[in-house]
C-alpha cells in the first residue's frame, strides 16, 4: 500500500489493505498506522499479510479499529492472496508458523457485524471477541495450533458459525457455562471441517444440564473423525455429514452426549423435522443403520455418496415414508437388484418418492423391483451403471414417470434408441427422455 493513504480522511470504500513483506524498512510501503484516521471507512475490509507485522502489540493498536464505527465486515488474514484457497502462497516461512501472535490491539468497533480470521499458527484470541454483540457471523479458518477458542457461545445476534482447517483443535471451547438459555441463541448454521483432532464441543463435561442449539437448522461435519460429542440439535432440518467413519456418524446422530470424564450418558432425541441429509465419503460403512433412520418422519433428501463399502440400504427404506429424493452416487459395492429374502419390499413404503438416481454404481444388474410400487416416481436418472444392460418389464407401470435419463451406459443405451431399441416400447410412455446427452422427447417441463 502506497505511503500517505491515511491522509484520505473521507476515504469509505478500502476493501483491501495489504501488509508488505518489509513493513516497518521500505520508505514506500505504508504500515498499519495509515488506518488510524480512516474512521469513516464503511463496509468491509480485509488486512491481508498480518504475518509480516513486525510489532504487532504497537501496530495494531495504531491501525485504530475501534473508532470504526461504520465497518461491518472485517477479514484478518495472515497470508497472501484467497484466503479461502488452500493452494495460494500459505508463507510457511520457520518461526512465523511458531510465532504466538496476539490479536488483543486489533480491537474492532462493536458494531462489527462479520468477522472472518484466516490465521496462521499460534493465534491468540483477544478477550474483547465475546464483547462483539452485534457480531452475525464468524469465520475461523486455519488455526492450526490453537486447542481451544474462547467462549462463542454468548454472541446474541450470531446466525453463522464456521470453523475450518483447525488440525490441533480438541475442543471447540473449554470453559462451563451451566446457562443453557444463553447457549448460541440465535445461531442457525454452523460448519466443522477439517479438525482431525476435535473430540467435543467443550473439554469440561460435568455439569449436569445437556447443552443444546436452539435454532440450528443447518449442520454440517466434514473430516473431524474424532468428532462423537455434540450439543442437542432438534432443530437441525438439513444434516450433511462427510469425510468420517462409521462409528462418529451413529454418534452424532443418536446425539450421544458425555457429562463426565468418568462415566456418560446418552441422551437420543428424535430429529423430526430433519428434512435433508447428506452421507458423504464413509468409508466403513456397510449398511445404513435403519434404527438410527426410524424417527426421520420428515425426511425429503437423502445422499448417499461415495461410501465404497456400502452394500445394502433397503430395509432402512421403510421409514422414510416422506422422502421425495433419493441419490445414490459412488457406491461401488451397492446392489439394490432384488434378493431371495425380499429385501427390495420397502420401497413399496416410499409413497412420496419423487426423484431417484442411481450413478456410477457398478454394482448394479436390475432395478429393484419394489420400484414399480412407487406411484409418485416423476424422475429417473440412471449414469455409469456398466452392468445394467437392460430395463425391466415393468417400467410401464411407472405412469406418473415424467423424465428418465440415461448417461455413460452404451449397452443399456443402445436398448433405449427411439423407436428401434429393445427396450423403447418400456419407455415410450415417458415424455422427457435423455439418452447420451441427447433428448429423444421433450415436453419443456422437466429436464435431467
Amino acid at each position: 500500500m502506497p505511503r500517505g493513504i491515511g491522509q484520505l480522511t473521507s476515504l469509505k470504500n478500502l476493501s483491501l489493505f495489504m501488509v508488505a513483506k518489509d513493513n516497518g524498512v521500505s520508505k514506500r510501503s505504508a504500515g498499519l498506522g495509515e488506518l488510524r484516521d480512516l474512521n469513516k471507512l464503511g463496509e468491509n475490509l480485509e488486512i491481508m499479510n498480518l504475518r509480516y507485522v513486525k510489532n504487532p502489540a504497537s501496530e495494531f493498536k495504531a491501525a485504530n479499529l475501534k473508532e470504526k464505527q461504520h465497518l461491518q465486515v472485517l477479514r484478518l488474514s495472515w497470508k497472501l492472496g484467497d484466503p479461502y484457497d488452500n493452494n495460494s502462497d500459505s508463507g510457511t516461512d520457520d518461526g512465523e508458523n511458531d510465532e504466538e501472535m496476539s490479536l488483543e490491539e486489533l480491537r474492532p468497533h462493536l458494531n462489527l457485524k462479520w468477522l472472518i480470521v484466516f490465521g496462521c499458527g499460534r493465534l491468540m484470541f483477544p478477550s474483547w471477541i465475546s464483547s462483539l454483540t452485534n457480531l452475525v457471523k464468524l469465520r475461523i479458518d486455519n488455526c492450526k495450533k490453537c486447542q481451544h477458542f474462547p467462549p462463542l457461545d454468548r454472541f446474541p445476534s450470531l446466525k453463522t458459525l464456521g470453523i475450518y482447517n483447525s488440525t490441533d483443535l480438541e475442543y471447540i471451547e473449554s470453559g462451563i457455562n451451566c446457562d443453557n438459555a444463553l447457549f448460541f441463541p440465535s445461531l442457525e448454521k454452523l460448519w466443522l471441517e477439517n479438525c482431525p483432532n476435535l473430540k467435543g464441543w467443550r473439554r469440561d463435561t460435568s455439569m449436569p444440564q445437556l447443552l443444546q442449539f436452539h435454532c440450528l437448522d443447518y449442520l454440517e461435519i466434514m473430516s473431524c473423525p474424532n468428532l462423537t460429542s455434540m450439543p442437542l440439535i432438534p432443530s437441525v432440518q438439513k444434516l450433511a455429514f462427510k469425510n468420517a467413519s462409521k462409528k462418529s456418524l451413529e454418534d452424532i446422530l443418536k446425539m450421544k452426549i458425555s457429562v463426565s470424564q468418568s462415566t456418560s450418558s446418552c441422551a437420543s432425541i428424535s430429529p423430526s423435522q430433519l428434512t435433508s441429509l447428506h452421507i458423504e465419503n464413509i468409508e466403513d460403512l456397510e449398511v445404513l443403520p435403519e434404527e438410527l433412520l426410524t424417527n426421520l418422519i420428515s425426511l425429503r433428501q437423502l445422499y448417499i455418496r461415495y461410501c465404497p463399502r456400502i452394500t445394502k440400504v433397503s430395509s432402512a427404506l421403510r421409514h422414510l415414508t416422506s422422502l421425495e429424493h433419493l441419490v445414490f452416487l459412488a457406491c461401488e459395492e451397492l446392489d439394490l437388484s432384488d434378493s431371495e429374502d425380499h429385501s427390495d419390499m420397502p420401497w413399496q413404503y416410499l409413497r412420496s418418492l419423487q426423484e431417484l438416481q442411481l450413478r456410477n454404481l457398478n454394482k448394479l444388474a436390475s432395478l429393484p423391483k419394489g420400484l414399480q410400487r412407487v406411484p409418485t416416481l416423476r424422475r429417473l436418472l440412471i449414469e455409469s451403471c456398466p452392468n445394467l444392460i437392460s430395463l425391466p418389464e415393468w417400467m410401464g407401470s411407472l405412469t406418473a414417470l415424467q423424465a428418465f435419463g440415461i448417461h455413460e451406459c452404451p449397452q443399456l443405451s443402445e436398448r433405449c434408441k427411439s423407436k428401434m431399441g429393445a427396450d423403447w416400447p418400456k419407455i415410450a410412455h415417458v415424455p422427457n427422455i435423455d439418452i447420451e446427452r441427447g433428448c429423444i422427447q421433450v415436453d419443456g417441463i422437466y429436464k435431467l
